[in-house]
């Protein structure tokens, strides 16, 4: 069996909830002065599909095999 239909169920879960957020933040939004607007969240939308459907979710940088860092150091610096 193949999880494509899975991934697109999520797609579509991800996607529906993400709209149903952004119209809640629309009707909510404390600054009457300068609303937001729906192509606002154009951005946020389209990376939230890319991230769903598994479109380069996780590729940030190339790999090394590709030019990229051998060693990418994450480790968080200590508190001050």
């Amino acid at each position: 069996m193949t999880k494509a239909p899975e991934k697109l169920a999520f797609a579509l879960e991800v996607n529906s909830k993400l709209n149903a957020l952004i119209e809640w933040i629309l009707e909510n939004t404390p600054n009457k002065e300068s609303p937001l607007h729906k192509e606002d969240f154009a951005e946020v939308q389209e990376e939230f599909r890319k991230i769903a459907c598994g479109i380069d979710a996780q590729k940030t940088e190339p790999e090394p095999s590709e030019g990229g860092a051998q060693y990418v150091n994450v480790t968080p610096a200590p508190w001050p």
